[in-house]
């Protein structure tokens, strides 16, 4: 197996990130307590737990892996395009918006409902191509 403290501070830093004890990522992330403890300690994961990290802290394959690059996954253009979908207009509680007569706050709701599930899974495709990158390099 491969040790690589750089690679065990990365974890460390997205945990802390989080605000997570050692034993509650664990938990979360569907692995052992020791299995933490020893990535943690450097000692790179399989592949399977790999994944899990990227998934779970949401990070960049390279940069957990090699340390280049930047932690977070850009989300300027899914940002962007979520900016997108919201009308032009912000959404007020006033007697117009409680009575929604002509049901244009539910329709803009669904469409935006609708714009989210094609993000997230333009999100998970970037990640599962993240991964494979790193899974080439290995």
């Amino acid at each position: 197996m491969i040790k690589d403290k750089g690679f065990g501070n990365r974890l460390i830093f997205l945990r802390n990130q989080r605000g997570l004890k050692q034993t509650e990522a664990a938990q979360m992330l569907g692995i052992s307590y020791s299995a933490l403890q020893i990535h943690e300690g450097g000692r790179w994961p399989n592949r399977n737990n790999l994944k899990k990290y990227i998934d779970f802290y949401g990070c960049d394959g390279d940069w957990l892996t090699t340390g280049k690059g930047g932690a977070a996954i850009d989300n300027t253009e899914v940002s962007g395009r979520l900016s997108e979908a919201l009308p032009p207009y912000g959404i007020e509680e006033d007697d117009n918006t409680k009575r929604d007569t002509n049901g244009e706050f539910v329709k803009t709701i669904n469409r935006l409902l609708d714009k989210i599930d094609g993000l997230e899974s333009e999100l998970k495709r970037y990640r599962e191509a993240s991964y494979l990158a790193v899974e080439k390099k290995s």
